[in-house]
């Protein structure tokens, strides 16, 4: 009998311990954010919407003065990280982190009241002016600089990356061949902040499928009567010259991609 007590009273201890833990997990447990919260005003890692846009990277400092969209004011000084447009929202958004909220945030140009570039000290009032200051911040930034030499010189960037990878490996030293390259050709002298940019590309660039299709197509484009004045093939096979010349011991895959590229090329 006293066995079966100690049994009974051990079966309702271990109960109780079950029951309080599920109390526990109740209490704590993760709760949907508020339907009725603003979109707009969420972390922009919790939004999926802001993901298929054109992002400018322009960081800076800023202190905004801004109304959400159930007309709350808030001022905040906001470390700026990308800037993109929404045509469906036809306005420009911020993202960056929000010192107030100590939280990654994103927000819409056009409910800025009142913008400060903590930076240069300038003040501006109002969405249109905000929308300028904000441009012209982007415009003298490196990321500026670097997208118009990337889109001007891809193609010649695309043969390049080709040659390289065909040994399995990008080294530094092909990647500094890239760089100085466009370094060459750009008429503005790049700075370290424009490699760092132009390095962090050619890495994504390394994993994108460049095939002799493409290539074919970039030289056909390269080489065309309406580029022609625009193109020096000299210049780009010397940049390959390098690039093969960059290893001890030439691998044999590669010389043929810069055999293929060079006969593109009409050499």
């Amino acid at each position: 009998m006293e066995i079966l007590l100690s049994i009974f009273i051990v079966l309702l201890f271990i109960f109780w311990v079950f029951s309080q833990s599920d109390h526990e997990s109740e209490d704590y447990s993760y709760s949907e954010p508020d339907e009725d919260e603003d979109d707009d005003e969420r972390d922009a890692w919790e939004y999926e919407y802001f993901g298929e846009y054109d992002y400018k990277f322009v960081p800076g400092q800023f202190h905004l003065e801004y109304e959400d969209a159930n007309r709350l004011k808030t001022s905040r000084d906001f470390s700026l990280e990308n800037l993109f447009f929404v045509p469906e929202k036809n306005t420009y958004f911020l993202q960056g982190r929000c010192h107030l909220r100590k939280a990654n945030r994103t927000f819409r140009v056009d409910r800025i009241k009142r913008l400060t570039n903590l930076e240069t000290g300038e003040i501006v009032t109002g969405k249109e002016a905000s929308k300028k200051l904000l441009i012209s911040h982007y415009e003298a930034s490196p990321f500026y600089l670097f997208e118009k030499v990337w889109r001007n010189f891809e193609r010649e960037v695309s043969c390049l990356v080709y040659v390289a990878r065909l040994d399995g490996r990008f080294t530094q030293k092909e990647k500094d061949v890239i760089f100085n390259y466009l370094n060459e050709l750009s008429k503005f002298k790049m700075g370290a902040d424009h490699e760092a940019l132009i390095m962090k590309e050619l890495s994504y660039r390394y994993g994108l499928d460049y095939s002799q299709t493409i290539i074919r197509r970039n030289i056909k484009g390269l080489i065309s009567e309406e580029n022609k004045e625009n193109f020096n093939p000299e210049k780009l096979i010397s940049a390959l010259d390098k690039i093969i010349g960059s290893t001890k011991k030439r691998n044999p895959v590669s010389q043929g991609g810069y055999e293929f590229v060079v006969k593109l090329l009409g050499r």
